[in-house]
């Protein structure tokens, strides 16, 4: 129960003040208004019949007046809280999801969490939405409730009988629900399940569509959507009609409650213990009263329904700070960073890498899978184990997002032109924004595909430039560029790059312009024991 009450309380993070604000406004309004007005209609008739009034306006007009003010008033208030409901809903929305993408986040690299990405995007589309819905269901059924429960005060002082009568369809609401209680859980739990399934198969398929052009006939991957169609539909059906099944017994049991009061009042007018006017006020009132089983209904439903989505959050939370969620490493290794000296000691080696500032390692493995393996494991090591200092990972086949090429490189740092100028220089990008029409506005494009390959990498350089990155692991460094650019490229990154680099995958024309002044070792040919060389920067 503890870890629900922590979503909640992670998605009203910085939003308290505003949510009661929202809900106060909301429910004083509301109340004020349709309580007031339904005093003023028993009061108008019981002038009329010649008999006492409540408020103690012996004026028709003025009541009249009243009658039609009163509403427009409160509604004019009521439309400027609805704008700030917005924003708080909006607020509530980013504070779940920005929580969930930290979770997810908080993975350590080569980590897995026990969603999909199928998953993780239905938790972001569904679950995120739920939480937000849930607190808005509050603002909008609070003022209702404090309204039914002031009219039902009203009428208990004039008539208990009316009053105990009007209460039996939200008791008749409370034991149907509890009576159902096990199967709204478990119809949401399905439904949010089959969602889930479905947005995964979706991803894959387009994500490989032409391997599953290539490998699936057309019609086998309709049917097999269709199937999953089907599923999803089955348990979204079975949730729905339970949920306006137990709506329409709140409404027929209202209006049955209603035809009971009207049976009753008869004879109480004929007896003269009803006035007319108050025969209209509690018609009027009714009116609210039908709609306290399905508010009290709605906020019991609602909070059935989150709790699922509370506990597939929590599970996403738990697994970030579990074993779970944490690289499978070996079990031995350590680095050190200390006065711009690195030593790293290998998982299962007695041998250590060491390095300085403005210094290379160029990985020597076999083949590019073992150099790539190799690389991500040293970077795992030194961001796990080194705190002082930024490790930054240059895959081989970096992803940009749809966003300007600036925004790429400075990914939610603030930009500063100066700094921005000098990391496109040292990764040789200036000519090539140069170029584009836009300039550094011109778009990526969906996963980077509107600039080349090697624009891509260098993007990915002058972002982990730009921040400030103390250790540099590079996949790659001069893939899918011409001659010039990758002198250029090493002579920049390598030469003017103040950190320590970790280059695997590098040419061998690459290699050989470094001509060994820069790098300080090789990890197959001095079996991992690096001797420090002095880096000679005049040289380069």
């Amino acid at each position: 129960m503890e870890h629900k009450k922590s979503i909640y309380r992670t998605a009203a993070k910085g939003a308290a003040a505003l949510t009661l604000a929202v809900i106060a406004v909301e429910t004083v309004t509301y109340t004020f208004s349709f309580l007031v007005s339904g005093l003023v209609k028993k009061d108008i008739f019981n002038l009329i019949e010649g008999t006492k009034t409540t408020l103690g306006i012996d004026s028709v007009w003025v009541l009249i007046a009243l009658n039609i003010g009163v509403p427009l008033l409160i509604n004019c208030v009521k439309q400027i809280n609805s704008g700030l409901a917005v924003k708080l809903e909006t607020r509530l929305k980013e504070n779940v999801k920005s929580d969930l993408l930290k979770d997810v986040l908080s993975v350590r690299v080569g980590g897995k969490l026990n969603k999909s990405e199928g998953e993780l995007i239905s938790l972001f589309r569904n679950e995120c939405e739920d939480i937000s819905v849930y607190f808005m269901e509050f603002y909008r059924q609070t003022s209702t409730i404090v309204l039914c429960a002031a009219i039902l005060i009203v009428m208990l002082c004039i008539n208990p009988v009316f009053t105990i009568v009007s209460l039996c369809p939200t008791a008749l609401m409370v034991l149907a629900l509890r009576f159902f209680h096990g199967r709204i859980t478990n119809n949401r739990m399905a439904a949010r399940k089959r969602t889930s399934e479905l947005t995964e198969y979706m991803e894959s398929v387009f994500g490989n569509i032409e391997y599953f052009k290539m490998t699936c006939r057309e019609e086998k991957i309709f049917e097999l959507f269709r199937e999953k169609c089907k599923r999803r539909r089955s348990s979204e059906v079975k949730d729905r009609v339970l949920d306006k099944a137990l709506g329409s017994v709140s409404e027929n049991s209202a209006n049955f409650t209603l035809g009971i009061v009207l049976l009753i009042s008869i004879p109480l007018l004929k007896q003269g213990r009803l006035t007319v006017g108050e025969m209209v006020m509690f018609e009027y009132y009714y009116a609210f009263l039908t709609s306290l089983p399905d508010a009290i209904g709605a906020l019991i439903k609602r909070h059935k329904q989150t709790r699922v989505s509370a506990d597939r959050l929590y599970e996403v939370h738990e697994a970030s700070g579990s074993e779970g969620g944490r690289a499978k490493g070996p079990e031995a290794g350590d680095a050190v960073y200390e006065a711009g000296e690195l030593e790293i000691l290998l998982p299962g080696e007695k041998k250590m890498i060491r390095a300085g500032r403005g210094q290379v390692v160029l990985l020597g493995k076999e083949n590019e899978e073992e150099k790539s393996v190799l690389l991500q494991q040293l970077f795992r090591l030194c961001s796990d184990r080194i705190r002082d200092i930024r490790c930054v990972y240059v895959p081989r086949e970096p992803v940009l997002f749809d966003a300007s090429i600036c925004e790429n490189i400075c990914m939610g740092e603030p930009f500063d032109r100066d700094k921005f100028m000098t990391v496109i220089k040292q990764a040789d990008l200036l000519e090539d924004i140069e170029s584009f029409e836009e300039g550094m506005h011109k778009n990526a494009g969906k996963r980077g595909m509107a600039v080349s390959g090697g624009q891509r990498k260098r993007i990915a350089i002058a972002r982990a430039l730009y921040g400030d990155a103390g250790i540099l692991f590079l996949n790659g460094l001069t893939d899918q560029v011409d001659r010039k650019t990758e002198e250029n490229m090493v002579r920049s990154i390598l030469g003017e790059f103040k950190g320590i680099i970790f280059l695997a995958a590098a040419t061998d024309s690459a290699v050989r312009l470094m001509d060994g002044r820069q790098v300080i070792g090789n990890c197959r040919k001095e079996g991992m024991n690096l001797r420090r060389k002095d880096y000679d920067r005049a040289n380069i």
